[in-house]
């Protein structure tokens, strides 16, 4: 409800669905959104495991998370202070439907 709250400082920008398994021409796709400055952000229904191995496999790294970690809040041992400092350093988010 509040246009300053927690979670309402993003803004989505784009949408680049990836085929499962990934093409051979998808990890020079997010090497390039990377390089020109996109925060890139895997979003999966995978289990975690597989979407860590799949973001090491993409280089967009390994530091992803259960989608119920957006509703609950950071793990206490993550360092993270809220739901907004999660996203913005998080590499994605996996168990999504």
């Amino acid at each position: 409800g509040e246009i300053e709250g927690e979670g309402n400082g993003f803004e989505l920008v784009g949408l680049l669905p990836i085929y499962d398994p990934p093409r051979s021409d998808t990890k020079e796709t997010i090497e390039r959104a990377i390089a020109l400055g996109v925060k890139v952000k895997m979003i999966t229904g995978d289990q975690l495991a597989i979407a860590k191995e799949t973001g090491r496999l993409l280089g967009m790294g390994d530091n992803m998370y259960l989608s119920k970690t957006l509703k609950d809040g950071p793990p206490p041992e993550s360092g993270y202070r809220d739901v907004d400092d999660l996203v913005l350093h998080a590499d994605g988010f996996a168990g999504v439907y």
